[in-house]
């Protein structure tokens, strides 16, 4: 699976956002279906102005400004309790349509006091199957990038 456009290790990096491609605005590329912008700060994408020197033909340096969707390095990611997030995302339709193609869904029932951990129930939908553990907010990122390999 390819690597999501909206999580950088890098200071400060530009985010891609969704586009026309993506009408219904979830992370590109990821397992699950996380909605943006809702998740936005849940992910600490944060619009902001950069600057950036631009060299002319002349040898000539300008300042420029732009604003961009931001990261920090390393994100403070801050999923909370309730949030609720299905693979593969489901499309536009009655919720007893929708759930027929979910493969898993992941919930958050709980997040530590420093707000570095969460508490996730995994259920895998056709077997009924469910599986509680505590993650850090990074592991739960890559779960939800990359799918519940449990």
């Amino acid at each position: 699976m390819a690597a999501p456009h909206i999580i950088s290790e890098r200071p400060a990096r530009s985010v891609k956002r969704p586009t026309v491609d993506n009408p219904m605005g979830y992370c590109d590329g990821w397992a699950f279906g996380v909605a943006l912008p809702a998740f936005f700060d849940a992910l600490d994408i944060t619009f902001r102005e950069r600057q950036y020197e631009v060299t002319y033909s002349d040898g000539a340096i300008e300042k420029e400004f732009r604003q961009e969707w931001c990261t920090s390095s390393p994100p403070a990611y801050s999923f909370e309790a309730g949030d609720t997030f299905h693979c593969p995302h489901p499309a536009p339709g009655p919720w007893g349509e929708q759930i027929k193609e979910i493969d898993h869904s992941i919930q958050i029932i709980a997040t530590s006091a420093d707000k570095k951990e969460v508490t996730i129930t995994a259920i895998h939908r056709r077997s009924g199957q469910r599986e509680t553990v505590t993650v850090t907010q990074a592991d739960l990122v890559h779960i939800l990038q990359y799918g519940w390999a449990k």
